[in-house]
């Protein structure tokens, strides 16, 4: 009976770190939600930008539960909602506050060299696909909903 080489299993072990090292197993849900939907998303020609309009879409999404939370604490609190006349100063606001938003998301996520680099299995990507697309889905159903309400008191 032949015995295996010393080597083949240490050569096993180095190809199996080499194929799973680019596979980030223990992703908190947000950078899951980040990596799918880059992953989805992603150009290969510029993946920086689809990077980047990942982590704005979930900027966007942050902006919206901040904006309800602002909306909840003044109605409790009983302080009115400033009424902005001026439709070009309230989009200078969202704009600023968007922007503070995706830049919040994206101190706190994936770089955007690890989001060019990351491969997900694919349970973990539809995973990370269905989390994003409900997490939408609540956030839209709960901001537009509570804005009506908070409208009608």
């Amino acid at each position: 009976m032949q015995k295996a080489a010393p080597g083949g299993a240490a050569f096993l072990f180095c190809l199996a770190l080499v194929i799973f090292s680019r596979m980030i197993k223990d992703l908190n849900k947000l950078d899951l939600m980040i990596a799918a939907l880059y992953l989805y998303y992603r150009r290969r020609y510029d993946h920086w930008f689809s990077a980047f309009q990942t982590k704005n879409f979930f900027g966007l999404l942050g902006l919206f539960w901040l904006w309800l939370k602002f909306e909840w604490a003044s109605f409790i609190l009983g302080v009115p909602v400033p009424n902005i006349d001026d439709p070009m100063y309230f989009l200078g606001i969202f704009a600023i506050a968007w922007a503070l938003s995706g830049f919040i998301i994206h101190k706190f996520t994936l770089s955007f060299q690890e989001l060019s680099t990351i491969d997900l299995y694919p349970e973990e990507y539809t995973r990370g696909y269905k989390l994003s697309f409900y997490f939408m889905i609540l956030t839209l159903v709960v901001f537009c909903a509570s804005l009506m309400w908070l409208d009608k008191q």
